[in-house]
């Protein structure tokens, strides 16, 4: 199976006299433009703008030559997202190793989170607080070099209280409830900004992306933004 068909790419790379030499040609009236479109032309950007414009972009990363999915194999993901076991108690169901149990320090996973809520140990409100608590801490001795730039505290603790009366009422969301997750300042966040790492860019989210809008669905807990390099796209 071939997984990148790569074309070459022919657009000029300049510098110094050169690259200011191009752009003085491009600026004049007639040839200016005709280089231009020929740049483009030979790298396919008209057709990239459009596939990135259309009413329904696709999910990232994008592969170039561009596949547009037919009906048929929407209707296969589809039919195998549909058929993928997520239950929540059969998640907690599984065990992890002696080996996971016994290092000193490890990520929680999933299972963590939720198998502890399912047995009452603790609760997403415990956690939101635990987390804020720690940002805080974190962000007051770093205070230029904050990991977590953006957070809405009294919104992850109301999540988190939905969140920890679902487990009490056996009504949960999906596997990821009680979940916490950060988002990356460049990815559209309702209640967030988008700075793309610069003091100058303020970007207000009028709605969430497709993988955010269905990781709340499943209930996760959106504790804020992380940082990013400067002027960065998603």
């Amino acid at each position: 199976m071939t997984l990148y068909n790569l074309k070459a790419v022919k657009s000029p790379r300049l510098c110094g006299r050169l690259l200011d030499l191009l752009s003085r040609i491009i600026g004049l009236p007639i040839i200016g433009r005709w280089i231009v479109e020929l740049i483009k032309r030979r790298n396919h950007v008209d057709e990239m703008v459009r596939f990135a414009t259309s009413s329904h972009p696709p999910l990232l990363p994008l592969y170039y030559p561009i596949h547009e999915m037919t009906a048929e194999e929407g209707a296969m993901h589809r039919r195998m997202a549909e058929e993928c076991p997520l239950d929540l108690q059969e998640l907690t169901s599984v065990e992890h190793s002696k080996g996971a149990r016994q290092q000193e320090f490890r990520h929680w996973t999933i299972l963590d989170y939720t198998s502890r809520y399912m047995n009452g140990t603790t609760t997403p409100s415990q956690v939101a607080d635990r987390i804020i608590d720690a940002i805080n801490n974190m962000n007051d001795k770093n205070k230029n070099l904050s990991v977590v730039t953006q957070m809405n505290v009294d919104q992850l603790r109301s999540q988190a209280a939905d969140s920890t009366k679902r487990y009490r009422d056996g009504n949960t969301m999906g596997v990821l409830d009680g979940v916490p997750i950060l988002v990356k300042d460049e990815i559209p966040l309702v209640g967030f900004i988008v700075t793309r790492g610069t003091s100058f860019i303020s970007d207000t989210a009028e709605s969430d992306i497709f993988p955010i809008l269905k990781l709340k669905q499943q209930g996760v807990l959106v504790v804020g933004k992380t940082c990013t390099r400067s002027a960065s796209e998603r």
